[in-house]
């Protein structure tokens, strides 16, 4: 019988790459600590050419990843926040379905209708979690 050595080899070779990667990221500086965020001492987000964005001074490049809030379980939604910030994005996008929102006419449910959707669909608690830095 004939072992291949090359699948381990490969595998210690990723592993090895992922080790450096991560390795090489301590000690960067976060999102936050880069552009300056500290709450109340802000120059916010500013545009003084076409497509060139700036946040407290520093140029901005805006990332995003969509999350459909709908189709992830509640319990999920903070661990799907901070592996979108992990990739580097900056911002997060999102829809409202209104054939669920509105599963009956004129019967509305946002997250408290009591319909079985009901706890995938409070948009307001899933935008407050994006809000939040420490989710991320």
């Amino acid at each position: 019988m004939k072992i291949d050595h090359r699948k381990p080899a490969v595998g210690i070779l990723v592993l090895t790459i992922i080790y450096l990667k991560m390795a090489s990221l301590q000690g960067r500086k976060t999102v936050y600590q880069h552009y300056r965020i500290v709450e109340g001492q802000n120059e916010g987000l500013t545009a003084s050419e076409p497509q060139v964005f700036r946040l407290n001074g520093q140029n901005l490049t805006i990332t995003s990843g969509t999350i459909h809030y709908f189709r992830v379980h509640p319990h999920y939604w903070r661990d799907r926040l901070r592996k979108l910030r992990a990739m580097g994005a900056v911002a997060v996008e999102t829809y409202a379905p209104w054939n669920l929102h509105e599963p009956y006419k004129d019967k509305y449910d946002f997250g408290n209708g009591g319909f079985e959707m009901s706890p995938f669909l409070d948009v307001v608690k899933f935008l407050k979690m994006a809000l939040k830095r420490k989710t991320c």
